[in-house]
């Protein structure tokens, strides 16, 4: 049989909670139902950062309280406000895992695109369901998640959703599983090919998600952006195989502002209006050099940007300290480098690249 301790962090990560929370709580349950920081330090041998994070959590959520004496002394809650916070917390873990089984098996069946996207509402334990559908799901996820929970979890998700292609938005879409465009939203453009492209404005917002069915990794994420115009979606080709879905917006460029591109065709789109409203373009970018495939690091500035959508030749050429390069897209063969990530910066003025 499970020994309590056992019993106690299972519970607390079926709650969403992590494990050093569980164990501060069985270490003042070890210790008689109340305890000092130092004496829970003493029985755990844990830092005094963690101890204090995981006892203000479990203030935070009634299962234990400190009285102002000191040094100041944690005691376990009444065993019925316990009760009522687990409780609580299942029935919103019980909520959220239908939302996330919806989810999951509109993803993994349906060919219908407004299907894919689902509202999710609930706290902390939302990551924990994150996880497990990015874990095993190959699509590219929209998830609608109502502003103020966003807010409250930003870190957390922004955490979850780097190891991952999974975008989060909120837009003024609450609890409409079926129906995408609800509350002013518009569908503004969708292409039904490989790549299924999805952009939803409700005037201020722009989602754009490419929602893709093939096997290997998505490599486009999707793009949020803020006040733009969508202009129009293209789908480029490459050999009968998706080699990028892109979007063109009307962009504003914001002078010192960090831009990062997954592909090369918005990378130079947004190149070349920068340059005509004549920013300097500061870039880092990352990938592979053509030739050798060796692993490509990039620091200078971007000189021109060129696209030649009917010969499929798209490119950057980057000036750096050791000379000019050719950048091309992800199976970029004519170019010196493919590129992976396009970092660009546009600055009125040169930033020294040299050191």
């Amino acid at each position: 049989s499970m020994s309590f301790e056992h019993v106690i962090e299972d519970l607390f990560l079926m709650l969403g909670l992590d494990i050093n929370t569980a164990k501060v709580f069985y270490a003042i349950l070890r210790l008689g139902g109340r305890a000092t920081v130092n004496d829970i330090i003493k029985v755990l041998g844990m830092s005094h950062s963690k101890v204090y994070k995981s006892l203000s959590e479990l203030q935070r959520l009634g299962l234990i309280y400190s009285t102002a004496s000191r040094p100041k002394m944690y005691f376990i809650s009444d065993p019925n406000a316990i009760l009522r916070v687990v409780q609580e917390h299942s029935a919103k873990l019980m909520k959220l895992a239908e939302n996330v089984f919806n989810v999951v098996k509109v993803v993994s069946s349906s060919e219908r695109v407004e299907s894919l996207c689902t509202t999710l509402d609930s706290v902390k334990d939302v990551t924990e369901m994150l996880r497990y559908i990015i874990q095993r799901t190959q699509f590219e996820l929209m998830l609608f998640m109502d502003r103020a929970t966003l807010d409250e979890m930003e870190a957390e998700l922004e955490e979850v959703c780097s190891r991952a292609f999974v975008h989060i938005v909120a837009p003024e879409i609450i609890d409409k599983m079926d129906r995408l465009l609800d509350y002013g939203c518009t569908l503004v453009s969708m292409r039904q090919y490989a790549t299924r492209v999805v952009a939803i404005s409700d005037g201020v917002r722009t989602l754009i998600a490419p929602i893709l069915q093939l096997k290997i990794n998505p490599y486009e994420r999707a793009i949020y952006v803020e006040n733009e115009d969508v202009a129009h979606i293209t789908s480029a080709y490459f050999y009968h195989r998706v080699y990028a879905s892109t979007l063109v917006t009307k962009h504003r460029v914001v002078e010192k502002r960090s831009y990062v591109f997954k592909s090369i065709l918005p990378a130079i789109e947004f190149s070349r209006l920068a340059l005509r409203e004549g920013y300097e373009l500061y870039t880092e970018v990352e990938g592979l050099y053509t030739y050798s495939y060796d692993r490509a690091v990039l620091k200078g500035y971007i000189y021109d940007a060129f696209s030649k959508q009917k010969r499929g030749v798209h490119g950057l050429l980057v000036v750096t300290p050791q000379g000019l390069y050719s950048v091309g897209g992800f199976r970029a063969f004519i170019e010196d480098i493919s590129a992976s990530t396009i970092r660009i910066v546009p600055t009125s003025l040169p930033i020294d690249v040299s050191r």
